[in-house]
């Protein structure tokens, strides 16, 4: 039998064994303070029982998130005995090879196969990362207004990314879409953090979503602001998971950029209509206000929707913050669907609401 974390997002520490029981952390590496993603297999464990212990919260309400192949990821809260801070899990027959995460995975090789698959998306090489890897950007639409988004400016937030994915699936699916809108979008900003498994948040020597300074630390959000700087879209959205789970982190929930942003207000209530009969919705009164809880300007700090919205003049400039799970338990396609429902209340703020 075999514990590890030596593949595309792997993370964990296993710190030492008592018979069955294993105590293992999150690999923190260069993060600055503590913070909660781990991902990581189990090799021929068929027919045992195994109890992971973390030794503080770090188990989801639903159990862990579970792969057989590493790609497709489901909750089976039935299968764990959990606690908070532990979970066993007995392994079946057949199963010589199970994935665990803290929440659903998603690296660069599902983007590469979903490209493969959607030829109406464009995709160009931005830059090289620090370790030489292609920081990508997504192309699709040929309309007049212009929307730009991002991802993964913190690598373990890969829920995210699944939200991108429904957005430019709506191009593929409502030929419309493509005709009013033009996608500028940078699914993997922190693309070293996503394959090699960091967490990403607070990262020393800088967070990549502090990083929109005069003179950047990391090249791909250099090359990002000037592409956006070319590109002058209308909107400008940040995609973000919260923090683990409970109070705000259950629900979507947009950040101020200032004060008073009236047309994000209209957004905002907007897509708790586009959402209301979703798994993941959106209640407004969960949006976080600019100079609250931790949205505010830091000296020497700025974060890309701050960016876009007070530099590049943005009409709306912001981060939508999207749960790990929710209230209910999801599946990847509610995540997906609410890619596809933030659209529709863009297209409704931006064009008015669809006649009858």
């Amino acid at each position: 039998m075999r514990i590890d974390a030596d593949y595309c997002g792997g993370n964990l520490k296993i710190l030492s064994q008592e018979g069955d029981t294993f105590y293992v952390a999150p690999d923190l590496r260069d993060t600055e303070g503590d913070w909660f993603y781990f991902n990581f297999r189990v090799i021929g464990a068929e027919g045992k029982t195994l109890k992971f212990d973390f030794q503080k919260r770090a188990v989801p309400p639903f159990g862990l998130a579970v792969s057989f192949d590493g790609e497709n990821w489901e909750y089976l809260p039935h299968r764990f005995v959990r606690e908070e801070n532990n979970f066993t899990f007995t392994f079946k027959k057949g199963e010589n090879k199970v994935y665990f995460a803290f929440s659903f995975q998603y690296q660069a090789a599902r983007m590469a196969k979903y490209l493969a698959s959607h030829p109406n998306i464009g995709y160009r090489i931005l830059c090289l990362s620090e370790k030489g890897r292609a920081v990508s950007v997504l192309t699709v639409g040929n309309g007049p207004v212009r929307l730009a988004f991002s991802c993964r400016h913190h690598s373990c937030e890969a829920v995210a990314s699944y939200v991108l994915e429904g957005i430019l699936d709506a191009f593929s699916s409502d030929p419309a879409f493509g005709q009013k809108y033009s996608v500028l979008a940078l699914p993997f900003v922190d693309i070293d953090g996503v394959e090699d498994g960091d967490q990403g948040k607070n990262r020393r020597p800088h967070d990549h979503n502090r990083d929109y300074i005069p003179e950047p630390v990391y090249a791909s959000v250099k090359a990002w602001m000037k592409e956006v700087n070319h590109f002058r879209p209308a909107v400008a959205i940040d995609l973000h998971d919260p923090y683990m789970w409970g109070w705000e982190n259950d629900h979507t929930f947009f950040t101020y950029c200032a004060d008073e942003e009236k047309l994000l207000d209209k957004l905002s209530e907007i897509f708790s209509r586009t959402t209301a009969k979703s798994v993941l919705k959106h209640d407004p009164s969960y949006d976080l206000r600019w100079n609250t809880k931790w949205n505010c300007a830091k000296e020497g700090q700025e974060t890309s929707a701050n960016h876009f919205y007070h530099t590049f003049g943005a009409k709306i400039g912001t981060s939508l913050e999207i749960p790990y799970f929710g209230t209910a338990r999801p599946v990847a396609g509610d995540f997906k669907k609410l890619g596809k429902d933030l659209l529709d209340a863009l297209d409704e703020c931006l064009h008015g609401a669809p006649e009858n």
